[in-house]
């Protein structure tokens, strides 16, 4: 009887800790964001793009994207986006001085544009649902 006991706790704490984990996606080097791993159960690459899905719904996708070469770097690029979005709706997200980024929203979707100087050509492109915005994060890796 008391193996079982064990047993069930060993159990109970294994559950609980897994429930808490967070997995790490870097769509470009120096930004990462966080998610539960019971946001999605699965991920599914498409083109150059990942999606996570949920129960056959989609909930997030990652892509990093090329600067076109009108641009001297990817900030620059995601600038150039910013001001022509602001206008409808888009806000900038603060950063430290390596990174720059905003976000657009719709009524299911939340967008983030993202940069880092230290890669000057490629840049960031998130989009998660709304629901998961609250229980996921989204930081600058270092």
């Amino acid at each position: 009887m008391m193996i079982k006991k064990c047993l069930f706790a060993i159990v109970c704490l294994f559950t609980a800790s897994c429930a808490s984990q967070k997995l790490e996606i870097k769509p470009i080097n120096h930004v990462s964001t966080f998610l539960s791993h019971q946001a999605f159960d699965t991920l599914e690459l498409v083109g150059d793009e990942i999606w996570l899905r949920k129960k056959g719904k989609l909930v997030a996708t990652y892509k990093s994207i090329k600067k076109q070469d009108m641009f001297e770097s990817a900030v620059e690029e995601v600038k150039s986006g910013y001001a022509m979005m602001k206008d409808k709706g888009a806000t900038e997200i603060l950063y430290d001085d390596s990174k720059y980024g905003f976000f657009a929203e719709t009524d299911k979707f939340k967008t983030y544009y993202i940069a880092d100087k230290n890669n000057k050509d490629y840049w960031a492109l998130i989009s998660l649902k709304s629901e998961l915005v609250g229980s996921s994060f989204l930081i600058p890796a270092e």
